[in-house]
């Protein structure tokens, strides 16, 4: 399901309805569920590090320069 919502850019309807929307942008939250989708990669080395990570979750702006997601191999198409 979050990988569906993901290719359709609606990635953050995956974010916790009590979650109070005035603490968070909705890029925040699509940046959050993308780093996500990156570190489920079924390849190790197509993860991210931990220190990648940090550097994506503090950066701002555009995340031009992010690992490519790509499809788990455990989706149907």
């Amino acid at each position: 399901m979050a990988w569906k919502l993901y290719e359709n850019g609606l990635h953050v309807e995956l974010m916790d309805e009590s979650l109070d929307p005035n603490e968070y942008t909705e890029e925040e939250a699509k940046k959050v569920v993308e780093i996500a989708l990156m570190c489920s990669q079924e390849s190790a080395a197509s993860r991210p590090t931990m220190s990648e990570v940090v550097v994506l979750l503090e950066s701002k702006g555009s995340s031009e320069n992010k690992p490519v997601t790509t499809r788990p191999t455990f989706i149907d198409r």
